[in-house]
């Protein structure tokens, strides 16, 4: 799990280096991870899809941010 979540920060600070930080000291920051797709028929498969990455604030202004996975770093 450590060796993903660097990944991702590594990939995301290339790619959204002019954003924000969000979180901060006392700040709470949700992070869920989703896998956006469909089911064929209704059958119990595998689903073809997207994963993405999502962070939000705990906070009254809700800073939030989303991180589509490549797929060297997507898990089925």
């Amino acid at each position: 799990m450590i060796k993903f979540l660097r990944r991702i920060k590594k990939n995301a600070k290339k790619k959204y280096s002019k954003i924000k930080m969000i979180g901060g000291e006392n700040i709470i920051v949700e992070i869920d991870e989703s896998k956006f797709g469909k089911r064929k028929y209704n059958r119990i498969h595998r689903v073809e899809g997207q994963w993405v990455l999502g962070l939000i604030e705990r906070t009254s202004k809700r800073k939030q941010f989303l991180y589509e996975l490549k797929r060297e770093t997507q898990k089925d």
